[in-house]
């Protein structure tokens, strides 16, 4: 028996088989993969990635693929998915609380507790991907970052076992997580203390926020989001690259986009090789003229 049917018959969810990885990643970039696995649940992933471990079976956990760029020869091994099977989110209204498993939508889970007066993520409002995801990354934007309200995350550790740690142990800082430094382990959920707010005026913060996003943005094309990280002493990237002249340079159909400079997107049919050229052509032209080094925010598989 392969080990993907013993995958099938040993963890709840659905596997599928060569699954391209163009139709899991924002970039809409990527060949497939050997197997694709959608846990029911936590108890599932964390059986499954028990089995790949012991198997030897190269892995990797994602959230809405959101900030991954996969091969375009695809993944030799299995690629778990962490979505509708894990995105139950709970909210203890007297204590302005929620906890979010890790495929919740970060956008909703926003969204929702800003209606709800609980403050915190209302500027995070518009970003794509997971809550898991977001918190391995410490997603961010205008000034507020996920860690700021989270209390504590649930994961499962490399040898198979739950866990919960605290967020004044993960470490974080810009785009950083301990979660970065210990590959091995997967989140399972994130819980969040809010401090209490007017509903009205949160709602009318991500509002804006969306709004801010849709006109700077160019949300209709597939993309990572912002590809580089800001320069720690060359500030925002985008504003390096536009300064650079490099908005709408193309290789084959990965494109920088004529409306955010730091957004490297696929304009139609580009590879993860036209990404990757274009990013070396923006690194290279940005540190020969600023003496900036750029670091993709990406994952790059």
């Amino acid at each position: 028996m392969s080990w993907v049917e013993e995958l099938k018959n040993i963890a709840r969810g659905q596997v599928l088989e060569k699954e391209p990885m163009s139709r899991r990643t924002t970039f809409r970039v990527g060949g497939p993969c050997e197997a694709f696995f959608s846990p029911e649940g936590a108890d599932d992933l964390a059986v499954a990635l028990k089995f790949l471990r012991a198997e030897g079976i190269r892995h990797i956990v994602i959230g809405q693929g959101s900030n991954a760029l996969f091969p375009d020869e695809g993944y030799d091994g299995c690629v778990a998915g962490v979505g509708s099977g894990m995105s139950k989110v709970k909210y203890d209204a007297a204590k302005h609380e929620a906890e979010a498993e890790a495929g919740a939508a970060l956008n909703e889970l926003a969204l929702e507790t800003a209606a709800r007066g609980m403050a915190g993520l209302e500027s995070l409002a518009g970003i794509p991907g997971s809550v898991g995801g977001a918190v391995f990354m410490n997603a961010g934007a205008f000034g507020a970052w996920i860690s700021g309200p989270l209390s504590s995350v649930d994961f499962i550790s490399a040898d198979g076992e739950r866990a919960r740690i605290g967020a004044d142990m993960l470490r974080f800082g810009y785009r950083h997580s301990s979660f970065q430094d210990n590959p091995g382990c997967a989140i399972v959920s994130a819980r969040f203390a809010f401090a209490p707010g007017d509903p009205a005026a949160l709602q009318a913060r991500a509002a804006e926020i969306l709004e801010l996003r849709r006109g700077k943005q160019p949300l209709d094309m597939g993309s990572a989001g912002s590809f580089f990280r800001n320069a720690e002493d060359g500030g925002p990237a985008g504003r390096l690259i536009d300064e650079a002249g490099l908005k709408g340079c193309r290789v084959g159909g990965a494109m920088v986009s004529p409306k955010h400079a730091n957004f490297i997107v696929n304009a139609g049919g580009a590879t993860r090789a036209d990404i990757l050229a274009l990013a070396d052509i923006v690194s290279s032209r940005v540190r020969e003229l600023f003496g900036v080094v750029l670091i993709p925010e990406v994952r790059i598989i």
